[in-house]
């Protein structure tokens, strides 16, 4: 409809500015406006068009829609193998070295012990077993990131939780 309507106005436009102006030049008065890019030069004579510069042409941007990764911040979760006996109260990270969402770093208690981490903050688990490496952060629980993305949002990274066994 709107298409129709503007083929339709358009050339009654054009020959009403034709009739004003006596009709002696044939030229509507009507102008073109724009802006000519920088760099442009703008041809000398009236209805000539602007001439661009290859060099002055701006290549497209494109954007991600994924947002760039920062690095991961600890989550606060609680570990703990039941609901009855909590361990500890921590942060949670993730790190692509830990394999599987079974398997969680945690020097809190001996290697081979499963465990159950809890998000406090929206109540998922997730249960693994801990592997003790020498030097980590007693106060710190690095898991998989699939196994935080059961947890918490990747973005959300660090979070608190607890551990109970």
């Amino acid at each position: 409809m709107a298409s129709a309507l503007t083929a339709v106005a358009l050339p009654g436009v054009l020959l009403a500015n034709d009739r004003r102006e006596g009709g002696t030049n044939g030229a509507p008065n009507v102008a073109a406006v724009g802006l000519a890019a920088e760099g442009s030069t703008v041809g000398g004579a009236p209805g000539e068009p602007a001439v661009q510069e290859e060099s002055s042409v701006i290549e497209p941007l494109y954007l991600s829609s994924l947002p760039p990764s920062p690095e991961p911040a600890p989550v606060e979760v609680a570990i703990g193998t039941t609901d009855d006996m909590l361990v500890a109260r921590l942060m949670a990270t993730y790190s692509g070295d830990v394999s599987g969402s079974d398997v969680c770093w945690y020097n809190g208690i001996p290697g081979g012990e499963l465990v159950t981490v809890r998000n406090p903050a929206n109540g998922r688990v997730l249960e693994c077993f801990t592997v003790y490496r020498d030097g980590d952060d007693p106060g710190l629980v690095i898991l998989s990131p699939e196994g935080f993305k059961l947890l918490a949002d990747v973005t959300d990274a660090p979070v608190h939780v607890e551990i109970r066994q």
